[in-house]
This record gives C-alpha cells, sequence and structure tokens, in this order.
C-alpha cells in the first residue's frame, strides 16, 4: 500500500524538525509544497517502500556521478560569466528586495509583474531604492531579457539573476550538499530499526542534495543575500506557494537582522493540496505579514495560525463579465488546465474522447502561459488538430470565459474568474484531486465530472442558464478589487 502525500508531508516535517532543522530546507525534498503527480514523483521509493539496502548501494554509487557532474558545472559558470559581468554592475544594498519569477511572459510585461503586479511601483515611490530580483528560468538568452527589463520602470532596478553560481560557489555549494547528504545518511542508518519510514525518506534526502533544485535554492539566497545589507534592507517581499527557498529565505536573514521584515503576496489560489504553505505558516511566524488576494484565503490561513499579519491586498486577474447565454456561447467548452504536463495531457485525452460524441459543441483548450510543453503534449496537439470542433485558444481570457457556456477546470484560478462571465464550472479529476478544486468548500458552485461520460452527461443535459449560479459576493470574497494603499499599514 503506497504512502499517502499527506502523511509523507507529515513525514518530512517531523524528520525536518526533529532530527535535522530548516537549513536542510536547501533541499526541496524536505518540503512538499503542492500535492500534484509531479511533485510525488520524485517520493516513489519511500511511498512503495524499497528496501533500505537499495538506498545505501545506491549512495555509493549516485554522489560519486552527482560530483562529477557538478564538476562540468564549473565550465559552464566560467562560460556563463559574461552574466556576471551584467549583474554585478547593478548591486547595491536596497530597502526593498522583490523576488520574482522570471518566466519570459512576466519578463516581457512592461508596466507592471505578473505576480507582484503594481506593488513594486507602489513600494518605490515612498523608498526609491527598491529591487526586484528575478529568478532566469531560460536556457539561453540573459542579454535579451536583461534588455527588456531595462525597458521597465526606471524608478527602481529590475535585476535578472545569473544561470549559474560564481566560479569558487560551485565549490561551496559542493562542500554544504555533501556534509548534508553525510549526515542524512549517517542519521538514516541510526533511524533504521527505530522508524524505517524516518530512515527511509533520510536515506532517499542524502541522494538528492546534488540535484539542480538544491543548486536554485543556493544560487537564490545567495543573489538575494547580495542586496540585503543590516540596517539598510527594511523589507523583503516574496511570492508565497510554500516552497521551501521561502522559508529558507527568511530562516537565513532572520539570522542576520531579526528586525527586517517579510512579506509575501499570495498571487494565484490556494488550495488544501498546498500543504507546504500549511507548514510554513504553523512554524514561519516572526516578522511575517501575508498579503491575500480576498478574505476568502484569509480567513483559510487565520485557521492554520493567526500569528502572521494578513491584509487583503486584492488582485487584478481578468474578470468576465456576460449576461449573453445565447445558443451559440452554450455550444462553447472551454478547458483550462493549470501549467502541469500531468493535468494538461490528462485534459488533451478528455477532450479527444468527447469530440467525436458532442460533434455540435466547440472544445477549446487554453494552455496555461508558464506550460512548457512535453514533446508528447506537442505530438498530441498536432494530432487534435484534425477535429473541426477542436482549437487551441488565442484569445484575451475575458473574451474566452465571455464566449464560453462551461469551463472544464481543475486547478486553475479561471475557474473562479468565470464566476461572474455566467459560464458553468466543472471540476474534473478523480477524488484524489479533489483539494486541487480551486473551488473548495463552496457548495452549488460547480459540478464534479469524474471520467469523460460525466462531462458528457452534463454538457448534454444541463439548461446552463438555469444551472449557472452568478455568485459576485464569492468572487470578491476570493478576488478583492486590488487596493495598495494597504501597504501602508505594514
Amino acid at each position: 500500500m503506497k504512502l499517502d502525500p499527506n502523511v509523507l508531508s507529515e513525514k518530512l516535517e517531523s524528520v525536518l524538525s526533529t532530527l535535522l532543522d530548516a537549513n536542510y530546507l536547501l533541499n526541496p525534498f524536505f518540503r512538499i509544497s503542492k500535492i500534484t503527480p509531479e511533485q510525488i514523483k520524485k517520493y516513489f521509493l519511500i511511498r512503495n517502500n524499497f528496501p533500505r539496502v537499495f538506498y545505501i548501494v545506491g549512495f555509493f554509487i549516485i554522489i560519486p556521478i552527482k560530483l562529477l557532474v557538478l564538476f562540468f558545472v564549473i565550465p559552464l559558470s566560467m562560460i556563463n560569466n559574461y552574466q556576471y559581468k551584467i549583474y554585478n554592475t547593478k548591486i547595491r544594498a536596497s530597502n526593498n528586495i522583490f523576488l520574482s519569477h522570471g518566466v519570459y511572459s512576466n519578463l516581457e510585461k512592461l508596466a507592471t509583474d505578473r505576480f507582484f503586479d503594481l506593488l513594486p511601483n507602489f513600494v518605490a515611490e515612498s523608498s526609491l531604492n527598491t529591487t526586484i530580483l528575478y529568478t532566469f528560468q531560460q536556457k539561453f538568452g540573459y542579454r535579451k531579457m536583461d534588455k527588456l527589463l531595462n525597458m521597465k520602470n526606471p524608478n527602481f532596478q529590475h535585476v535578472l539573476i545569473p544561470k549559474f553560481l560564481r566560479l569558487f560557489e560551485n565549490l561551496t555549494f559542493m562542500k554544504l550538499a555533501i556534509k548534508y547528504s553525510l549526515v542524512c545518511f549517517i542519521t538514516g542508518f541510526r533511524t533504521y530499526r527505530k522508524n524505517q519510514t524516518e530512515s527511509a525518506i533520510l536515506f532517499s534526502a542524502s541522494l538528492t542534495f546534488l540535484n539542480r533544485d538544491s543548486y536554485s535554492n543556493y544560487l537564490i539566497i545567495s543573489r538575494v543575500k547580495d542586496f540585503f545589507n543590516k540596517g539598510t534592507t527594511q523589507r523583503i517581499f516574496l511570492t508565497m506557494e510554500g516552497h521551501s527557498y521561502e522559508q529558507l529565505i527568511i530562516e537565513n536573514l532572520s539570522d542576520l537582522d531579526q528586525e527586517v521584515m517579510f512579506i509575501l503576496r499570495q498571487h494565484s489560489p490556494i488550495t488544501p493540496n498546498h500543504v507546504g504553505l500549511k507548514r510554513f505558516l504553523e512554524t514561519k511566524t516572526k516578522n511575517l505579514i501575508v498579503l491575500t488576494t480576498g478574505a476568502y484565503y484569509k480567513n483559510y490561513f487565520e485557521s492554520i495560525s493567526n500569528n502572521p499579519k494578513y491584509l487583503i491586498l486584492g488582485s487584478s486577474k481578468e474578470i468576465g463579465f456576460s449576461d449573453n447565454f445565447n445558443l451559440t456561447r452554450n455550444l462553447v467548452i472551454l478547458y483550462v488546465p493549470e501549467a502541469s504536463n500531468f493535468t494538461t495531457l490528462d485534459f488533451i485525452y478528455l477532450i479527444k474522447s468527447l469530440v467525436l460524441y458532442s460533434p455540435d459543441h466547440l472544445h477549446i483548450l487554453r494552455l496555461h502561459p508558464d506550460l512548457r510543453k512535453s514533446f508528447k503534449i506537442w505530438l498530441l496537439l498536432k494530432q487534435m488538430g484534425k477535429y473541426k470542433n477542436f482549437k487551441l485558444s488565442t484569445e484575451d481570457l475575458v473574451e474566452d470565459l465571455n464566449n464560453s457556456g462551461i469551463i472544464v477546470y481543475r486547478s486553475s484560478a479561471v475557474a473562479i474568474q468565470a464566476l461572474s462571465s455566467g459560464s458553468m464550472p466543472i471540476f474534473y479529476g478523480n477524488t484524489n484531486d479533489d483539494n486541487s478544486n480551486v473551488l473548495w468548500g463552496l457548495k452549488n458552485v460547480f459540478h464534479t465530472a469524474r471520467k469523460a461520460n460525466d462531462v458528457l452527461e452534463l454538457i448534454k443535459n444541463c439548461d446552463l442558464k438555469q444551472a449557472t449560479i452568478k455568485n459576485n459576493t464569492i468572487l470578491e470574497s476570493m478576488l478583492n478589487l486590488i487596493d495598495y494603499s494597504v501597504v501602508r499599514k505594514i
């Protein structure tokens, strides 16, 4: 019997707090930010109770291989040293530091930031010494991305974090990662007879400290420290998703300056599957402020922990408003998977099974802008092109919402945005996916479909005008109008 992901998350956190410490969050293995197939995949050996001898043998084979791979990173750091020649000219101690995601769809937005909206602009009005750092998530094109950032608001600086550590920082990382790996491996031996699950976690973690994920965490916190100065830096702004690096940054910088304030912005819907966020709020309380998109999430966070201060900032997500219930609209179905290859494939297979049995309906797939399409998705979409009643969306979100009678979703914020568009939300997923539903806890707002036939029955038999519930009160409680003046309360 497989170990339940929620139980696994609790055991990971227990090992971290009782046998190790928060510094081991350098390895994101210890923090499941959100229960998804992609994240749970790396715990396959633990969940299926593989023999401990497998880990022990693996340690002496895998660690040397990973060390060898990391040594190849050193010449890559040298080749990409030009990135630091650009980056180093921008280093300065800042009063306010923002850490954002450097996906291309964010870097090309010149007027605002996808994850913080105009919050950096508002903060910079009262303190010009503000820096927003972006993780570099592309393989190439650092100069191109840097030039894009130079076109943004000139009242504060926008800095792209290099792809690799500085030359000698690679050696420092390797030394630290090896130390943590050995501690986990030895502690795994000590707990072998006492607690086999904890032992398996420690053994498995020892194999992953030299992974790219740990390297990226070390890179991020090292670059944030470049702009941090005790007595100068007053506030650090982060997105809030329950990732290990969020707590790692707070733990490390709190040790350097206990007065610095940490402000986390909740920019996307939160569901019970964000287990890492729950663990974070329960463990980190000092000088912490959480900016929520609405009262719905503020109340949910307060039910987890009352220690952080919660303020409603609101959201700038687009909302569709329409009373158009014409026949054409009711025959249009919009599918909105999140930025996950697994879920996107699941939705493509769903559409593929429906297009032939509902020829009168137009099936529109709206891909998440942050999705990194796998070859399999690319190939399937090419094959889907032969169906005349299927298309990929190229329209604005509001236009898609206003032109669709049905929204099929799982964990996409579009389902919330659709509440006032007159569309009928259908949550598609098995019972294990229920905690990913962005409309969780809201009765009579959505329909549930477990398989393709359930969706087919809903779209063929429902009177959409009567079945759809327009509930602006719910919408506003989840995605309130944005109000930057609340930052003055900090």
